[in-house]
């Protein structure tokens, strides 16, 4: 026998843990699960009956001596929970030695080494089993028929809680990358397939509810029926699981992303660290929470003990690097991006925050390149339009945006969702590039194109200042500058409370300009010199060499100071290390 190809084999009932590659087997089905929640339960059957302390799981599952582990090593046993059915409060297999560790308490059944299953023996053991299985019906009658349903349901269950585990994964790749519609519907779906094999797998209710949250986050689906299948994900989640962590973390982005109220989100996040360790994506959510409530000294522990927990999860080091480039500390972000890249290069999106604080484009030239080449994202048009501003090449730019198609884009950020922003017409990027070309007319042309597209707006909390800013830029390109000063001051006193990157800059960008072509040079320079100097605020680069600035304020002198105190502070692109 060829001892090396065997494996050791630790039965216990249905299941079947094999090591050399470890993998979990429900009777001859391959259990997709991932390797931390692997390792927990390999640790606990090599010692069934026996308490298995925190320390020896952590040295296992961090070796590089991670402290704060606790969070971690709850997050594992919890998708290992998930995947066998325990209950934490009636566990059939792993009871919880509270501040000590964790005990297998099943039945192992068997401990053996197996040969490897030669080419097709998996596909006849599974006929074996559906020949002896239709033996059984025949001969036990409705007995059988009873063992076989609860086998049914039992497989169900547990193909619910393997999609689940896939829409967590793809949702984290979701928001380590751009999304798009088509990404966020196919991870809406992998929820939906979930809850329709179970639907009492709470967590797929919670998530799917976190999804659809996230497409009026993004824009992609501001309509009131998106808002409530959302909050009916939630309230049923909270139905099935109670105010668990996980329902909660849900919850409180609900109150802060759609109802805008930051401090119930905080509230509720608290709720969720009692409620139990929080794992690296739900810390995610604390750290963001906190920087957009003005606390950023708080987050950046947070997002470390994160990453920490959770180094696959792309989500978390895109929104720890944007809030520190946003907060100056550019070195900081670049680190933070590095150790990423160490693991999963090029993934993360940098170039235009690299731009911020270098004024080297390059970077993000090669970005947005890739992006047309792959099929241009629906915000792709502003950031190009974006890039060829500070690029200084304007007949480009005018070739951007001539042409009908695409009638609308989306505004993009540097860190991409900027909330109650729907799709608006291409006329808006139009109207800009004319007011710097010169025209006057064609300015004019394109506030009209917008103000007809504002008059089928509906209003609604979501959008009570990116409408009155819209009507703001409409106006100027008209030429009707006291009427764009009156719109911006109603947008500007409708803002939301929150110092999120993109809702916190953007309008305020958006403002500056207005009032710099209104010809109200001191309230745009105030506004300049806020994001210049603030958190959130933007690199020097992306106002020193803004072309909507330096044209207008050109012969400004307050702006001629600002800009050339604004250029001494550009770093060059080795002090970065990009």
């Amino acid at each position: 026998m060829d001892t090396a190809a065997n494996r050791k084999a630790i039965r216990f009932d249905e299941w079947k843990l094999l090591d050399a590659p470890l993998e979990l087997f429900f009777e001859d089905t391959r259990v997709r699960i991932q390797e931390q929640p692997l390792m927990v339960l390999e640790s606990l059957l090599q010692q069934p009956g026996s308490l298995v302390n925190r320390e020896e799981l952590s040295a296992k599952l961090w070796p590089r001596a991670v402290t704060d582990f606790d969070a971690g090593l709850h997050t594992a046993v919890r998708k290992l929970r998930a995947v066998l059915k325990d209950d934490a409060e009636a566990p059939r297999y792993i009871e919880t030695v509270p501040r000590r560790g964790y005990r297998f308490i099943g039945r192992v059944s068997s401990q053996t080494v197996e040969p490897p299953a030669p080419v097709g023996a998996s596909a006849r053991r599974r006929r074996l089993g559906w020949a002896i299985a239709a033996g059984v019906i025949v001969i036990v009658g409705a007995g059988g028929w009873s063992l076989q349903a609860a086998r049914s349901a039992s497989a169900s269950r547990q193909a619910a809680h393997e999609l689940w585990l896939t829409g967590v994964i793809a949702w984290q790749n979701v928001g380590g990358g751009g999304t798009t519609p088509a990404e966020i519907d196919r991870v809406e779906d992998i929820y939906t397939r979930a809850i329709e094999r179970d639907p009492s797998l709470a967590q797929a209710h919670a998530d799917r509810g976190r999804v659809r949250l996230s497409k009026f986050v993004s824009g992609h689906d501001l309509s009131p029926g998106n808002v409530a299948a959302a909050r009916a994900d939630l309230a049923r989640a909270r139905e099935l699981a109670g105010p668990t962590a996980f329902v909660l973390v849900r919850e409180a982005q609900m109150a802060y992303l759609v109802d805008g109220d930051i401090e119930r989100g905080l509230a509720l996040l608290d709720e969720a660290e009692a409620a139990g360790p929080l794992d690296g994506d739900q810390l995610m959510t604390r750290a963001n929470f906190l920087a957009s409530a003005g606390r950023p000294d708080e987050a950046w522990p947070i997002y470390e003990k994160a990453v920490r927990l959770d180094p696959g999860n792309p989500a978390i080091y895109r929104f720890w690097m944007s809030n520190l480039f946003s907060a100056h500390r550019p070195i900081e972000a670049m680190r933070v991006l590095r150790q990423f890249d160490a693991r999963i290069p090029g993934r993360l999106e940098r170039g235009e925050l690299l731009f911020s604080y270098t004024g080297d484009p390059r970077r993000w030239r090669v970005e947005v390149e890739a992006a047309n080449r792959s099929g241009r994202p629906a915000n792709g048009l502003s950031n190009e339009f974006d890039l060829l501003r500070m690029e200084g090449r304007l007949a480009d730019l005018q070739k951007l945006v001539a042409g009908p198609e695409p009638a609308q884009f989306r505004p993009h950020s540097a860190s991409r969702s900027i909330v109650g922003i729907p799709a608006r017409p291409v006329a808006e990027l139009r109207g800009w590039e004319r007011l710097l070309g010169g025209d006057r007319p064609g300015a004019a042309a394109a506030g009209d194109e917008l103000r007809r597209f504002l008059a089928r707006q509906t209003a609604g909390s979501w959008n009570a200042w990116s409408l009155p800013l819209l009507q703001a830029e409409a106006s100027v390109m008209a030429g009707e500058h006291e009427r764009a000063r009156a719109e911006v001051a109603q947008a500007l006193l409708s803002l939301p409370k929150n110092r999120s990157f993109p809702s916190h800059l953007y309008p305020r960008m958006m403002a500056a300009r207005v009032l710099a072509w209104s010809g109200d040079p001191g309230a745009a320079l105030a506004l300049i010199e806020s994001l210049s100097a603030d958190f959130p605020g933007l690199g020097p680069a992306a106002i020193s060499r803004e072309p909507l600035f330096s044209v207008p304020l050109s012969g400004n002198s307050r702006w001629q100071a600002l800009r050339a105190r604004l250029e001494a502070q550009i770093l060059a692109p080795e002090a970065l290390g990009s």
